[in-house]
């Protein structure tokens, strides 16, 4: 009996540390809100820049009516401000401000 609890407690810990996730719970990330903004442009000039964006950002930006410098992004992972000054630095483009924003902030430029 003694050996069957053995063996019974041997396999339990087996399966338990070869599987990780058994207990585990699906975690859903929340998303970030973002605003990008850069020195007057026009919406031709706008294309590269996002060109320029997307491997950071990997969508292309959400704009408020009529405005092109402020780029407006909704992503899962944080962004830091070193990785966009690096994509930015071999572009002309003058970058005047990055911050997070609210989701509210967000949904009235995206509506």
């Amino acid at each position: 009996m003694q050996q069957l609890l053995y063996r019974f407690t041997f396999i339990f810990f087996l399966s338990f540390s070869l599987s990780p996730n058994l207990f585990s719970q699906d975690i859903q990330e929340e998303d970030i809100y973002y605003s990008l903004e850069f020195e007057t442009m026009n919406q031709q000039a706008v294309k590269p820049l996002i060109v320029s964006l997307m491997p950071i950002f990997k969508e292309v930006p959400h704009f408020a009516l009529g405005q092109y410098n402020i780029f407006y992004y909704k992503v899962q992972e944080f962004i830091e401000l070193e990785s966009l000054e690096a994509a930015l630095a071999s572009t002309e483009f003058v970058f005047v401000g990055f911050k997070q924003i609210s989701q509210a902030a967000y949904l009235e430029v995206v509506k």
